[in-house]
C-alpha cells in the first residue's frame, strides 16, 4: 500500500476498555464525527467477556457505520500487559522463545498468564525486548468477531503503544519518559533512543494523580537513573479533569483529534482531558 493509500484509507477504530466500548471511522488523519458510537458498560470485575459481547452486538447491527472496513483495535492496559524481557539465546528459535516469554510473564504476573499470547518488538541481538501479552481467548475472540462480520483485522495493540506514537507526533521532541492514566490503571514508561526500555504498570483507584506521583517515587527507588529525568509526558485518558497541576516531573500533553483519544472518549477528545 502506498503512502497516499494509507493517508486516505478508511478504518473502523475500536477502543476496548473494561467500562466502555467506542467505535469511530477514521478517514486518513481525520475522523467521521457522525460515525462515533459509545457504549458504557457496568463491569466491576473487569471481565473482558462483557465487552466482547457488547462488541458482537454492535458489529451484528446490519446498518451500522463502517461495515466491511478494516478494523483497528486499541486495548486497555489492564488486558494488554507490557514488560521488558532480558535477552536470552532462547529467542533465537520460535519454540524456545515462546517458552522463555511465558516463563517471564508467569514470574511477574503469575500462573494465570500460562496460556497468554505474547509478542515482542524487534530489538537487535543481545538487547532486551519490549513484550506485550494478553489472554489468548481475548485475542482470538476479537479476531473471530472481525472475521465473522467481514472485517479485516488490521491491528490489535495496547493503548500504551498508541500513546507512545501520539505523544511523539504532537510534542515534536524526544521524551525520556511518559505516563498514561486510564480508568483504574496507570502505566509509566522509560524511553531511550526511541524505544521503551522500562515499564511500570499498576491498578489504581479514583485518586490517580496522587498515586501517579507515589508510583514514580517508588519506581525511582528501584531505578535511580530515573531521578535525572526532568519531564515526564502525561496523557490523561481517565475522562476526569485534574483539579490541580501535577508536580514535576509530570507535564500534561494535549493531543488533537487522534485514534487514541477516539478509543476512549471521541466526543471530548479535543479538550485533551
Amino acid at each position: 500500500m502506498s503512502l497516499i493509500d494509507r493517508l486516505t484509507a478508511k478504518t473502523l477504530c475500536i477502543g476496548v476498555t473494561p467500562a466502555q466500548l467506542t467505535c469511530v471511522i477514521r478517514n486518513g488523519h481525520s475522523f467521521v464525527t457522525e460515525s462515533a458510537f459509545k457504549i458504557d458498560i457496568t463491569n466491576e470485575n473487569n471481565d473482558w467477556r462483557l465487552v466482547l459481547a457488547a462488541l458482537q452486538r454492535y458489529l451484528e447491527q446490519p446498518e451500522r457505520p463502517g461495515a466491511g472496513l478494516p478494523i483497528s483495535i486499541i486495548l486497555s492496559s489492564q488486558w494488554c500487559r507490557m514488560m521488558i524481557v532480558p535477552w536470552s539465546d532462547a529467542m533465537l528459535k520460535d519454540d524456545s522463545m515462546a517458552r522463555f516469554l511465558q516463563s517471564q510473564y508467569m514470574a511477574l504476573y503469575g500462573d494465570g498468564t500460562r496460556d497468554w499470547a505474547i509478542a515482542t518488538d524487534d530489538a537487535g541481538y543481545g538487547q532486551p525486548r519490549l513484550a506485550c501479552g494478553m489472554e489468548r481467548d481475548l485475542l482470538q475472540g476479537l479476531q473471530q468477531l472481525a472475521s465473522d462480520n467481514k472485517h479485516a483485522c488490521q491491528s490489535i495493540e495496547s493503548v500504551v503503544s498508541v500513546a507512545w506514537r501520539a505523544i511523539a507526533d504532537v510534542s515534536g521532541s524526544e521524551h525520556a519518559a511518559f505516563a498514561v492514566a486510564e480508568p483504574r490503571w496507570l502505566t509509566i514508561c522509560k524511553l531511550e533512543k526511541g524505544r521503551i526500555t522500562a515499564v511500570h504498570s499498576q491498578a489504581c483507584d479514583s485518586a490517580w494523580p496522587v498515586e501517579l506521583v507515589r508510583a514514580w517515587q517508588r519506581w525511582t527507588l528501584r531505578l535511580p537513573e530515573l531521578a535525572a529525568i526532568t519531564q515526564v509526558a502525561l496523557l490523561n485518558l481517565t475522562g476526569e479533569a485534574m483539579k490541580d497541576d501535577l508536580p514535576a516531573p509530570f507535564k500534561s500533553v494535549l493531543l488533537p483529534s487522534h485514534e487514541l483519544q477516539s478509543a476512549y472518549d471521541f466526543v471530548t477528545c479535543d479538550r485533551g482531558r
